[in-house]
């Protein structure tokens, strides 16, 4: 990925983002029960070997790395919306906390950087010059 500076620096935010988004979520779950915080748990850590194995298949195989970490990218999506959602519903019930707004809010819009960093390499990847094999006609 060292062609790439720009996708390289969005998956080592993504990391970052990874760390502090998906923990915040998943200590949310833990005031709903056990047992969804070891269900979420089971996603984010799902979610960070995707993003590590997309990471991974840029250079080697460019079909796996668009799937896989698209894959994680979008499964990371979800965690963060479940959360700010979960974190909504505990400020109407009158428990809200401050920690999960500030830190879901910045990983949220910092997100849509990512996914738009996203976005464009594989538009730019899509075409006879670089990647013959996935141009469509």
């Amino acid at each position: 990925m060292k062609k790439n500076k720009a996708l390289n620096r969005s998956y080592i935010f993504m990391y970052v983002m990874w760390l502090f988004g998906s923990i915040a979520t998943a200590l949310l779950f833990y005031r709903l029960g056990l047992v969804s915080f070891i269900i979420l748990l089971l996603l984010v850590a799902i979610t960070l070997g995707l993003l590590i194995t997309g990471h991974v298949f840029y250079e080697k195989d460019y079909k796996k790395f668009v799937f896989i970490g698209g894959s994680g990218i979008a499964l990371f999506n979800i965690i963060n919306i479940v959360g700010l959602i979960v974190e909504l519903v505990y400020t109407i019930q009158g428990k809200p906390a401050t920690y999960p707004w500030v830190i879901l809010g910045i990983t949220l819009l910092s997100q849509i950087l990512i996914d738009v960093f996203f976005y464009l390499d594989i538009k730019k990847a899509i075409d006879k010059k670089n990647h013959p094999e996935l141009y469509v006609d």
